[in-house]
């Protein structure tokens, strides 16, 4: 695709005297809304949000270093402005310096090859479309839009729709009638021997001292204690809403998840895989919505308290967004659990050409999900806390409060336009956006093939 700079500017929608943050900013907001993985696979939107994503990708590549100020002095009257890197044009087939900087990396998941070096500049009637033309797409795309949302909402909805039984964030759990054809999960199915029951449940222990292990092949015990949540002003490809930087102190410990939720046990508890990437019980289970993994949780913490396996008092549950970090971090105060880079021979992510983070070296990209525990874990014990799928948290995304807080639990319900915290990055988003302080969010219904969940089992309050 060959663009001049005035169309590059165009499909970003800006003018000539804008900024390299203004451009990486449009360039956020035009993804968000065109990323192929928000529409039907095989869809004619899909296809034209491929093609229009490859546009918006190649004016992104083309602007990287652009200065209006250069340009206004350079462009001759009545002329077409110059390459922003007037190197460009006269060494269009050299291979880029291995030691020259990657572009900024994508936002949530996007990512796309370089796009090649512009040429000759279009004709006039490309590069200036008339005024009806663009109104016209605007409307179009505005419709199609509106569609596909009612769409996407439409799974989730059900006769009980007008009131929302998780917009209180609790830990109480749901009462459940479970069919008659519901199964007990046995005692080997959850990696528990029978002789811990009578001691998980003995009243003259507390969690905090007994440390017996509900499920000692797949639960981690976290300690509590005091972490600094949030990413400092320094830290590589750092976003605003990760500050400020706030001292948050967890002050009950927790059983987590070693892993994700994968197909095989949500099958089991669920009666049905959701997931896209099949073919490997193994797998996170992907394709689920906020709703879908709290239910989950519900439906485990009645089946295990039926048969006698939970800690009197505990119940599953997702972690609130503070957990989740403090776990993730697992003491360090780097931007990953591994350093300040992320490599993909270190976590499933788009870890192709210039995707690692903060130059780590590249690796394949998988373009799909990996059976659980594929990779290191953590320092804590915890394995793909960063990649493979977004995992959901407990809160409603909001603003961090800064200076120091006690178990806090997010936004009291959506705000300005906010969703369901999710947290992690996935297999199709770039290195820098599995920084262990990035956040992300979704409508609790969504179901993407890069939403996955896993559970902690922690005190009910």
């Amino acid at each position: 695709m060959h663009l001049t700079l005035e169309q590059a500017l165009e499909i970003l929608g800006l003018g000539p005297d804008a900024t390299s943050e203004d451009i990486k900013q449009a360039y956020r907001d035009l993804v968000k809304v065109w990323h192929p993985d928000r529409f039907s696979d095989g869809s004619r939107v899909r296809r034209k949000a491929e093609e229009k994503l490859k546009e918006i990708n190649a004016a992104y590549d083309l602007l990287q270093g652009y200065d209006p100020a250069l340009r206004a002095r350079s462009t001759p009257a009545g002329g077409t402005s110059p390459s922003p890197n007037p190197a460009q044009d006269h060494h269009r087939a050299e291979a880029p310096k291995q030691d020259s900087p990657p572009p900024p990396p994508r936002p949530f998941g996007a990512s796309s090859k370089k796009a090649p070096a512009p040429s000759a500049p279009a004709p006039r009637w490309l590069v200036r479309p008339t005024i009806i033309w663009v109104a016209s797409f605007c409307v179009i795309t505005l419709a199609v839009m509106v569609i596909l949302v009612s769409k996407l909402m439409e799974p989730s909805k059900t006769a009980n729709s007008t009131s929302n039984p998780f917009d209180a964030i609790t830990d109480e759990p749901v009462k459940l009638t479970e069919s008659p054809k519901t199964r007990l999960l046995s005692d080997e199915e959850v990696g528990i021997a029978p002789n811990l029951v009578s001691k998980l449940n003995d009243p003259t222990k507390t969690a905090n001292s007994m440390h017996v292990n509900p499920k000692p092949g797949l639960l981690t015990w976290i300690e509590p204690g005091t972490f600094t949540m949030g990413s400092p002003p320094t830290e590589k490809d750092r976003l605003a809403e990760e500050g400020p930087q706030t001292q948050v102190t967890i002050s009950r410990g927790f059983w987590m998840s070693k892993y994700e939720v994968t197909q095989e046990e949500y099958l089991a508890v669920m009666g049905k895989n959701l997931s896209k990437f099949t073919g490997d019980l193994k797998r996170a289970v992907e394709q689920v919505s906020w709703y879908d993994a709290m239910n989950y949780c519900f439906i485990l913490t009645a089946r295990e308290k039926t048969a006698g396996r939970l800690p009197a008092g505990y119940v599953y549950r997702l972690p609130t967004e503070a957990e989740w970090e403090y776990a993730c971090r697992a003491g360090t105060t780097t931007a990953t659990a591994f350093g300040n880079s992320l490599s993909a021979t270190q976590a499933n992510f788009d870890g192709s050409y210039l995707y690692p983070y903060n130059r780590a070296d590249k690796g394949r990209n998988l373009g799909r999900t990996t059976a659980v525990g594929s990779y290191a874990p953590n320092a804590w014990g915890l394995y793909d806390m960063h990649g493979n799928v977004w995992e959901w948290c407990l809160d409603w995304y909001g603003s961090y409060p800064g200076g120091s807080v006690t178990d806090p639990k997010g936004a009291k319900g959506s705000v300005s336009g906010k969703g369901r915290v999710s947290r992690g990055g996935g297999w199709s988003s770039s290195g820098w956006c599995c920084r262990s302080a990035v956040r992300n969010s979704g409508w609790p219904d969504y179901r993407f093939d890069y939403f996955g969940f896993r559970p902690v089992l922690a005190p009910s309050q």
